[in-house]
């Protein structure tokens, strides 16, 4: 064969297979109705009997190969209408625009849950807190976005800041999470709300109710994740300029490029401090105080998947000035200075192995840091010097350790399983802990199985086993139900058991000065709780526009081994953790909303009934909610309020070191109310608020009945808000 008959075989051949195997990578490019991207929506490919699923990377771009052959896609994104059918051409470049579903009152949750799905579909009673709500109460912390929830109460401590309690269950129990990542530094047991950004939410969602089997420790009375934004091409300016002397500032900026994205934001939140009386008192009631804050979110975008590394920054000084001293040689007085700070880093991996199988990863290191300082100062020259009493200087280190990694299966059309590892691993150094070093580790093995019985009930198992170092871990169980009703009408039902470890600080505090006597208990025993629910989410009415619904909870609450501080000693004023006997409580729970494109409301009531107060006479309270917003023109003025009403709110107190918890004290009932008004500018680039909190001007209240004999007790009067205030915020967005 000549040379020119063997080169037309190979070339012809070379065409025959490229026409057969020729692949060519189009673009789909996935947005909404309004132009605006759509990450992670799906694109399923179907070639030759052969099913592919691919992923939009930040730029709402999902690159996929195909041959030459016909090829269908369906493509779609959670809240949309999934579009069908669609033929490929592998010459051609798609852009889809998706129309949403009607999504008033429909909020995508990803908490404990094995994939992100829609709140109506979990099988938990998920409730969320939107970006359109945080920005409609100008919030700038996790304290100010929670306030106006029900069944909710914040505890105010000058110094130790916002503690929440859910239900009359207290902050101790109460798990606060970042994208999945616990906050650590508790200071008597408490998470600081006023301490955690949420500038960058794009919503909170939380969980009343044990959620130990998926979290863990701490998760006893309720879980809160905060969920952040995704990076993506934008700058924005936040100022918040309020009249009890505080201005708040933010900076946001965001950057894309093919498969990376970031994003990085700054806040400074000063507080010149408050005192409810206009002196020239230098001991200010509420403290000056000043933060800074730094985030940081950097993605990794392939089409199997994606991985995240987000550190966070926040520096906080409180400045606690002292009365002066005069006589007629010197004038002095005695301040006292809170440095804290905290470090995080996360490391987060999202890997689909197929279709139905996903891996993921998050890892973190959490270190925090306290210094308590007390300085001697001379009112002439105001030079300073530290004080040496013992307990005046003190320095606080918490390094926490996390690692969770979970694998989900969709097994068939019935039945899903996740099974999970979890790692946690803290580490304390203080003068306040016995041997002043102390560490804790905690092993578990976690898995839920959701199982479709029909159609409409799905049933849910779970179980948590755990190994710790310093006491004997519980078998944490749950199983969960949920009935799919007519007119999408959902009634849930759980049973639950639920834990709390002892803390480093209750096992091996040491706390001596001339104005504390408290220690630790290393015989202290883990809380244990068994929690059952009912909840239904009823779907009133629904059209295109307008939705409404009622969701109706009862909640019991059996907690044993309950850890709390008592008085061991009257005469020394000495204290000592110890396990109560019980807490039992039953609560009740109904909140109705309505959206729509001009409206949204929401009113929400919640009574309370702890069941073994009182040598089991029982204490009762209730809340009542109203939350409403309104567009008033075309050009997109609105006006929002915000209001809620406390019954008298039980106190815990304790006798002597072994009694039961007596609740023979509370705070007088309250009015609390929230308005502004809100104008949109520049094509919506501009959203201008000027408001004003604290209607009502609750300053503190003087606690009722018995006096607080609790160690951080401010004698018989509970601080509440400031002064009524007004404010000015300005958020630019581009």
């Amino acid at each position: 064969m000549s040379v020119k008959k063997i080169l037309i075989c190979v070339c012809l051949l070379q065409f025959f297979v490229e026409g057969i195997f020729a692949q060519n990578n189009i673009s789909i490019k996935l947005v909404s109705k309004q132009d605006s991207i759509l990450q992670n929506a799906f694109v399923n490919v179907y070639c030759n009997g052969k099913f592919t699923q691919y992923f939009t990377n930040n730029n709402g771009i999902a690159l996929v190969p195909i041959s030459k052959t016909n090829c269908l896609a369906s493509i779609g994104a959670t809240g949309f209408e999934t579009i069908y059918n669609i033929k490929l051409d592998s010459s051609k470049n798609y852009t889809f625009k998706l129309i949403k579903k009607n999504t008033a009152l429909q909020e995508v949750i990803v908490t404990a849950q094995n994939k992100t799905i829609l709140a109506e579909n979990s099988i938990y009673n998920v409730q969320t807190i939107s970006e359109k709500t945080i920005q409609k109460l100008a919030a700038q912390t996790l304290a100010d976005a929670i306030g106006f929830e029900n069944g909710m109460y914040q505890q105010q401590d000058n110094i130790l800041g916002s503690a929440l309690n859910i239900q009359g269950i207290g902050a101790q129990n109460i798990k606060i999470l970042v994208n999945g990542v616990p906050i650590n530094g508790r200071e008597n047991g408490t998470i600081d709300l006023s301490s955690i950004n949420i500038s960058n939410a794009e919503r909170i969602e939380y969980i009343k109710g044990p959620m130990s089997v998926m979290y863990g420790t701490d998760a006893l009375g309720g879980v809160i994740n905060i969920i952040t934004k995704q990076p993506k091409k934008s700058i924005s300016a936040n100022i918040l300029a309020e009249s009890i002397n505080k201005i708040n500032t933010n900076l946001s900026l965001g950057f894309t490029k093919k498969r990376h994205a970031i994003s990085v934001q700054g806040n400074r939140n000063f507080f010149g401090g408050w005192q409810t009386q206009d002196t020239f008192n230098r001991n200010l009631l509420w403290r000056p105080k000043l933060q800074y804050m730094l985030d940081a979110n950097y993605v990794y975008t392939t089409s199997k998947g994606k991985i995240a590394y987000i550190p966070t920054y926040y520096t906080e000084t409180i400045l606690s000035k002292g009365t002066p001293n005069v006589d007629p040689f010197q004038a002095s007085a005695i301040d006292e200075q809170y440095n804290t700070k905290r470090m995080v880093h996360s490391l987060q991996a999202e890997l689909n192995l197929d279709t139905n199988k996903k891996v993921n990863v998050v890892s973190s290191v959490a270190w925090y840091n306290r210094v308590k300082n007390k300085y001697s100062v001379n009112m002439q020259d105001l030079s300073k010097q530290l004080t040496r009493q013992p307990g005046d200087q003190d320095t606080t280190t918490f390094t926490d350790y996390n690692t969770r990694l979970t694998y989900s299966n969709d097994a068939t059309k019935k039945w899903t399983y996740l099974v999970g590892v979890e790692t946690n691993w803290q580490f304390a150094n203080s003068l306040k802990l016995k041997d002043r070093i102390k560490s804790i580790t905690d092993l578990a093995i976690f898995i839920n199985a959701p199982y479709k019985i029909t159609k409409h009930f799905s049933l849910q198992p779970a179980l948590r086993l755990t190994h710790n170092s310093q006491y004997k871990a519980p078998i944490i169980p749950s199983i969960n139900a949920s009935l799919q009703l007519p007119h999408q009408n959902i009634l849930r039902v759980s049973l639950a058991r639920g834990f709390r470890a002892p803390t480093l600080k209750e096992l091996y505090l040491q706390f001596v000065d001339v104005n504390h006597n408290v220690l630790g208990n290393d015989s202290l025993q883990a809380e244990k709780s068994i929690h059952a629910q009912i909840n239904w989410d009823n779907n009133i009415y629904s059209n295109k526009q307008t939705k409404i619904k009622l969701n109706t909870n009862i909640y019991y609450n059996n907690i044993n081994n309950q850890i709390a501080l008592a008085i061991l000693n009257a005469a020394t004023n000495k204290y000592k953790y110890t396990n109560i006997a019980k807490f039992k409580n039953i609560a009740l729970e109904a909140n109705i909303k309505m959206q729509s494109s001009k409206v949204s409301s929401s009113i929400g009531f919640s009574a309370n009934n702890i069941l073994t107060a009182n040598y089991g006479k029982g204490i009762y309270t209730w809340d009542a909610t109203m939350q409403h917003a309104i567009v008033l023109n075309k050009k997109q003025t609105s006006l929002n309020v915000f209001y809620k009403f406390l019954y008298k709110q039980p106190l815990l107190t304790l006798s002597t070191y072994g009694s039961d918890a007596l609740y023979n004290s509370y705070l007088p009932s309250m009015h609390m109310a929230d308005a502004n008004i809100a104008q949109l500018f520049f094509k919506n680039k501009l959203n201008a608020q000027l408001g004003v909190r604290n209607i009502f001007n609750i300053n503190s209240v003087n606690i009722q009945g018995a006096t607080n004999s609790a160690v951080h007790s401010n004698g018989t009067t509970q601080s509440i808000n400031p002064a009524r205030s007004y404010y000015l915020a300005m958020r630019f967005s581009l």
